[in-house]
């Protein structure tokens, strides 16, 4: 199961169309937005039938080489779509503009999201910008844009700032620039990105970490990272349905400020950066590879029924490189009721690879409720800096657990299968 990216030519024009009130309708519940009197999500009481809004998106498929219209399609179905703008109608003074991003519910969730979207930056290299919501019932949009733009721009260089924009309203704007091939994420992305996995994956590769604590990283991110977007929560601006942007030669009204909505799912086993894939454990034929690995870094065996209850609530997540294990993620439900992450491991020989950062991004990607917690030692400062590269604020200290080296908890908004 690979999610592709395609160009919308007006042959299928229709499907784009069909799928259009459905992302209206999940905007709808970050807004609080309400269809007008004909059931339609329009201001326009004037608009009685979804032919007449579909009539504004004509403007879609006659500016070719300035709009871009894509399909998201997965085994031959129609999984969302993208609209990108550029010259005229990009905003801000970028060269690309990300309008519209939506992806059907039963496909959220597990990355393809991120991977999405990091393959329609790489397809128009250059300075980019995209618009969402600036509200608590966005978090998790936001979350998923600040860890996906960290992982597809140069250096993980971006720039965000809340802003009141004519045609969008107040909102929270993403500024960036795409290098082609750089960030590009194969596999379920979609045909025409890069070599698999180089939007270089993040330089830092954690160790382990004393039960309840996600495992110390050997080295700082920083650069561009794998797989970011963790869960898939997207939303850039939006123009009226189906105008160009700032609609300079948009058809009829003006935009309304619309954030995309959230982001999907992916298969059980998902192609991430550089050949690594991610699934979960198996509770009985992964367990002795896990508890030798655990082992190995940690240095005894102490572990093994501890992680047979991981593998078993499936909440243990493998990293593999070429069938071989390079590190796991596991984590509990037991913090306060919320997700929390209590190990991260990697392999010696696969350290400075993105495997931490990739199964820290993956993790999230599989995390319900709104907010995901982990914690480190103070003295860990790698670890500490792959966190706050992927959007952890700082959530409070525990004393006494190590003597002088507090115990720092972190956390981070997460998206949930709500669209965002």
């Amino acid at each position: 199961m690979t999610l592709i990216i395609e160009p919308c030519g007006l042959d299928r024009k229709q499907v784009l169309l069909n799928l259009y009130p459905l992302y209206l309708h999940d905007l709808a519940g970050i807004r609080g937005v309400l269809p007008n009197r004909h059931g339609v999500f329009e201001e326009d009481d004037g608009i009685a039938t979804l032919q007449e809004q579909q009539a504004e998106f004509a403007i879609w498929w006659e500016k070719e080489g300035l709009l871009f219209p894509y399909l998201l399609v997965e085994d031959g179905l129609p999984a969302g779509f993208a609209l990108v703008a550029s010259g005229p109608y990009a905003v801000d003074g970028s060269e690309f503009t990300l309008q519209e991003f939506f992806l059907l519910r039963p496909y959220r969730g597990q990355g393809r999201a991120e991977r999405a979207a990091r393959e329609l930056f790489c397809r128009h290299p250059g300075r980019w910008a995209l618009f969402t919501t600036a509200s608590e019932s966005n978090a998790g949009a936001i979350s998923f844009w600040r860890r996906t733009l960290r992982a597809a721009a140069p250096e993980g260089a971006y720039e965000e700032k809340d802003e009141d924009m004519e045609y969008y309203g107040f909102g929270k704007l993403f500024r960036f620039r795409s290098v082609e091939g750089a960030g590009a994420a194969p596999g379920n992305a979609a045909p025409g990105s890069a070599a698999p996995g180089n939007a270089a994956p993040s330089n830092a590769a954690p160790g382990s970490a004393a039960p309840g604590r996600a495992a110390p990283d050997s080295a700082t991110p920083g650069s561009a990272g794998p797989d970011s977007a963790a869960p898939d929560s997207a939303a850039p601006g939006s123009a009226a349905p189906g105008r160009a942007a700032p609609s300079n030669a948009a058809p009829g009204g003006s935009p309304l400020g619309r954030p995309a909505a959230s982001p999907p799912a992916e298969p059980a086993a998902s192609p991430l950066s550089s050949g690594i894939t991610l699934r979960l454990a198996a509770a009985d034929a992964d367990l002795d590879a896990l508890a030798e690995l655990d082992a190995l870094v940690v240095g005894h065996g102490g572990r093994r029924e501890a992680l047979a209850a991981h593998a078993a609530a499936s909440c243990c997540l493998l990293a593999e490189r070429e069938g071989r294990l390079a590190g796991y993620a596991a984590w509990d439900r037991g913090f306060f009721g919320r997700e929390f992450l209590q190990l991260l491991i990697v392999h010696p020989a696969e350290r400075r690879a993105g495997i931490g950062r990739t199964l820290l991004l993956g993790w999230l990607e599989r995390c319900s409720g709104e907010r995901a917690f982990t914690s480190t030692n103070r003295s860990n400062e790698p670890m500490r800096a792959l966190l706050e590269a992927a959007g952890f604020e700082a959530s409070g200290i525990v004393d006494h657990l190590d003597e002088g080296d507090p115990e720092l908890v972190f956390s981070v908004a997460v998206a949930s299968d709500d669209p965002v």
